[in-house]
């Protein structure tokens, strides 16, 4: 099997298991739940945006930019359901939800990701018109920073998860 194909489902993987290990605690169960959905949506996509061969780049950057999702609008959208739903769980996430390193580097991640797209996609337009006579930067650079990429954002989603239930506690404690 080739490794940029795994590689695709890594994060995936890492989500699922922040979910099982943090579903006791609240905000962090509602940040993988929301990764979660948008892994998925990006995982159906795959096949259709592969197709598309010169604009797959620029794909690629409106999915970085749509995983930022989760940790811009998290507790906006908790408070909006709370709204309207009046479910309580969504009351308690908007209290216990703070910013946290790991979404700041998940962060600089999708913004990592979105400049080598947007740079391999540049690049390959000029390729395509012309203008450049190869594309260094899609043939040799791009795929390992993708898969650099995806690893570290796995590595961010799971030291989020180790650090949930300790960051949780200190919330409600700070809030006595």
């Amino acid at each position: 099997m080739n490794i940029y194909i795994l590689i695709d489902y890594v994060p995936m993987i890492c989500v699922l298991f922040g979910l099982i290990m943090t579903w006791k605690v609240e905000s962090a169960r509602w940040f993988f739940i929301s990764c979660l959905t948008l892994e998925i949506f990006g995982l159906a996509m795959t096949d259709i945006v592969m197709q598309w061969n010169t604009h797959f780049y620029i794909y690629c950057v409106f999915i970085s930019l749509v995983f930022l999702l989760p940790i811009v609008y998290r507790k906006r959208l908790a408070m909006w359901l709370y709204s309207k739903t009046g479910y309580e769980y969504f009351n308690n996430v908007c209290k216990t939800h703070r910013f946290v390193p790991q979404e700041a580097g998940i962060i600089c991640i999708a913004i990592l990701a979105c400049t080598i797209n947007f740079v391999t996609w540049i690049e390959v337009l000029l390729y395509k018109y012309s203008f450049l006579s190869n594309a260094p930067i899609k043939l040799y650079i791009r795929d390992n920073m993708v898969v650099f990429i995806k690893v570290m954002e796995s590595c961010a989603m799971v030291s989020y998860a180790c650090r949930a239930e300790f960051r949780e506690r200190f919330i409600r404690d700070e809030n006595c």
